[in-house]
């Protein structure tokens, strides 16, 4: 629970980061929201990744520094496509205000977000340990 609780205070600086990026992007300089939105991600993502490298998940920091990155970027990818999907559907289709409409999108994605960084990106048994774990336990129930 302490995990979550120093995720989601990052989550929410990200949150804050996100809608005054987005916002300063869109209206006062005039990008299109979908452009500003792109070029959010790169600042909000810096971001949180290094908190949550450093903070959320500092106990569980991969050997390979590099390694670690990769599988954040690809998950973060793929949470943007989905993000600004969302973001695009909302505004377009039901006409929805785009900060709202970005808030909205952030909401429906942070726990299958978290989920992944807690198993994936981050997680606390590299695959090797978790089969080695798996067979100690079925040796144990395995009198023979």
């Amino acid at each position: 629970m302490i995990r979550f609780s120093k995720y989601a205070v990052i989550g929410i600086l990200a949150f804050g980061l996100n809608v005054l990026t987005l916002w300063t992007l869109t209206s006062p300089i005039g990008l299109f929201y979908l452009i500003s939105a792109i070029l959010t991600f790169f600042v909000v993502e810096g971001f949180q990744y290094l908190a949550n490298n450093y903070i959320t998940f500092g106990d569980r920091k991969a050997k390979k520094h590099h390694y670690s990155v990769f599988k954040y970027l690809i998950a973060i990818g793929f949470y943007n496509l989905v993000y600004l999907g969302l973001l695009a559907f909302f505004t377009e289709v039901f006409g929805i205000y785009y900060l709202v409409s970005s808030v909205m999108a952030i909401c429906l994605a942070t726990l299958p977000k978290y989920t992944i960084f807690y198993f994936w990106v981050w997680p606390i048994y590299t695959p090797k340990i978790l089969l080695i774990k798996i067979n100690n336990i079925i040796e144990k129930l395995n009198p023979l």
